[in-house]
């Protein structure tokens, strides 16, 4: 079972911590501080088990202060 999941889920896998590799150092930074920014905000008005992290923190409607992160795709971001 553990071996199928891992078959089923390894190219995705694979993809993210490529992508995480070519992020740069200097976008991690203020990218972590706005995600944690907008999430303090969330959790502190719901329980965790109510955050629907998909509906909830949306990549595109977070603001950055950088105009290289700002130009950088959703899907980068995420």
């Amino acid at each position: 079972m553990n071996d199928q999941l891992i078959k089923a889920t390894q190219e995705l896998w694979d993809e993210i911590v490529e992508s995480d590799a070519k992020f740069s150092m200097k976008y991690k930074r203020e990218l972590l501080e706005v995600v944690d920014a907008k999430l303090s905000g969330i959790i502190s008005s719901k329980r965790i088990e109510d955050v629907n992290f998909e509906k909830d923190l949306k990549v595109g409607e977070l603001e950055f202060k950088d105009k290289g992160l700002k130009k950088l795709n959703e899907r980068a971001k995420k």
